[in-house]
């Protein structure tokens, strides 16, 4: 009983997180390289994942280092900051780096610890 009613109680949330993103999505224009349309196929087909692995050179035995334990291969998508947060939602994610279609650097947006989303762009050098 309380299996379902925790399912039911999940399932009522996704389908309201799906919604309002549906809606979103039609609210923006439609453009054939839409990052947010990107980030909705890739999250349907479940191309990220990990490799497990470790490396075992005889040369670098080296103990202060930590032992790698998973990589993830991603995309970095181009994508304006408003679609990179909806990307962040959609992929479930605390963090995301994608490359700022306006100004062509790379940034970050996450999800801060009160629930608010923090952006992350490099300072120019001059």
């Amino acid at each position: 009983s309380d299996a379902h009613a925790a399912f039911d109680t999940a399932s009522t949330k996704i389908e309201k997180q799906l919604r309002r993103y549906m809606r979103r999505l039609k609210d923006r224009s439609a453009s054939a390289n839409s990052a947010a349309s990107t980030a909705a196929a890739e999250l349907a087909s479940g191309d990220a994942g990990y490799t497990l692995f470790q490396e075992n050179t005889a040369e670098e035995e080296v103990e202060d280092f930590p032992l790698i334990v998973a990589e993830t291969r991603v995309d970095i998508p181009d994508a304006t900051v408003s679609d990179a947060v909806m990307m962040l939602d959609l992929r479930n994610t605390t963090a995301l780096l994608f490359r700022n279609s306006g100004s062509g650097t790379y940034n970050m947006v996450y999800r801060r610890g009160d629930g608010t989303i923090g952006w992350v762009e490099p300072q120019r050098v001059s």
